[in-house]
């Protein structure tokens, strides 16, 4: 039985790890034997909504940087701090990594632009794709294998 101070806004299960989104942080906790393995301290968008959490198939852990809108954490598989991306001036709304865990693709809640940046080196910017002037909602990104 898990208790908390904090309110749980967000709760992201894998095979390994259980995520659990508090107001300002993600606990980590191993899956089978439900053992804290990180408290990260994690941004909170204006939406109250944590922002976007992935582990992808390398084992990264990818979030928000702590108080820095617009700005992904990526951190190794033992949840330490490898580099930053600084994806976007205001919250992010979506991101995801293709299949290869070599690029991230991101858009923030304005949703005039998708940025894709290359995740082998330390977060440099390839492309630009402009959706347009206008504020859109963008509900979803991906890659086509």
């Amino acid at each position: 039985k898990f208790q908390f101070r904090e309110r749980v806004e967000q709760l992201f299960l894998t095979r390994k790890f259980l995520f659990l989104g508090l107001e300002g942080s993600l606990l980590v906790y191993e899956g089978i034997k439900w053992t804290l393995l990180a408290r990260i301290q994690v941004h909170q968008n204006a939406h109250k909504k944590f922002e976007p959490l992935l582990q992808d198939p390398l084992g990264r852990l990818i979030v928000a940087d702590v108080g820095k809108s617009g700005k992904l954490a990526v951190l190794s598989a033992n949840f330490t701090h490898l580099y930053s991306i600084q994806a976007h001036r205001g919250d992010i709304a979506q991101f995801c990594v293709n299949p290869q865990c070599s690029l991230i693709a991101t858009t923030s809640h304005k949703g005039t632009l998708v940025r894709v940046f290359d995740l082998c080196s330390s977060g440099d910017l390839l492309y630009e794709l402009r959706l347009g002037i206008q504020q859109n909602a963008v509900k979803s990104i991906s890659f086509n294998c």
